[in-house]
């Protein structure tokens, strides 16, 4: 199956694959070592997710995609014009969902605190930049005791903003794990 078979759903729009990354090496970076591994590999494994556009939006669209992907789940492979398998897959690693801004968040925090470098304050002034530029797209950051990880303006913005979106903050997460791994050579 190949990324333009998934346009056969009837409500994907657009699907693009992830961008291809060079590693980064950490292993010069004062820290916690393995910390630091973790929160590398976790880094790279969701910068490197494709994106999967839907037709569901506005403040409907989270229980729209929700009740969508229970019909797929649910469906014959010989009932639909893409397996829905295949289809659940994309919708799931998908750049897009607000679970992986929320975990780039979480990341990009982790390795500020584990970074123990001389440039710590260069490493934090980048980090709330992107904090700063996520809150201005989506709202306040959602507080711990909200279990959906919704952020308040996730879904004002059309599927297409939050490409773009994404792809800038991908930009600029690899740009702080590349400053951190050059300022600890």
């Amino acid at each position: 199956m190949t990324l333009a078979d998934l346009l056969q759903d009837p409500h994907i729009v657009h699907v693009e694959e992830g961008e291809h990354w060079e590693p980064v090496d950490f292993s010069h970076v004062p820290g916690n070592k393995e910390r630091l591994d973790e929160v590398n590999r976790r880094l790279m494994k969701d910068l490197s997710l494709g994106y999967c556009v839907d037709d569901f939006e506005g403040p409907d669209s989270a229980d729209n995609r929700k009740a969508y992907t229970i019909l797929l789940t649910n469906i014959e492979e010989n009932e639909h014009p893409v397996s829905p398998k295949s289809v659940l897959k994309a919708m799931w690693e998908n750049s897009l969902k607000i679970e992986y801004t929320n975990g780039f968040m979480t990341m990009i925090g982790a390795l500020g605190k584990q970074y123990k470098g001389p440039k710590q304050d260069k490493i934090s002034t980048e980090i709330n930049r992107i904090k700063s530029n996520v809150n201005e797209f989506l709202g306040e950051r959602p507080r711990r005791g909200n279990l959906e990880g919704t952020w308040p303006d996730y879904d004002r913005h059309t599927n297409f903003e939050k490409l773009a979106f994404v792809k800038a903050l991908k930009q600029q997460v690899y740009g702080v794990m590349k400053l951190v791994a050059e300022v600890s050579k």
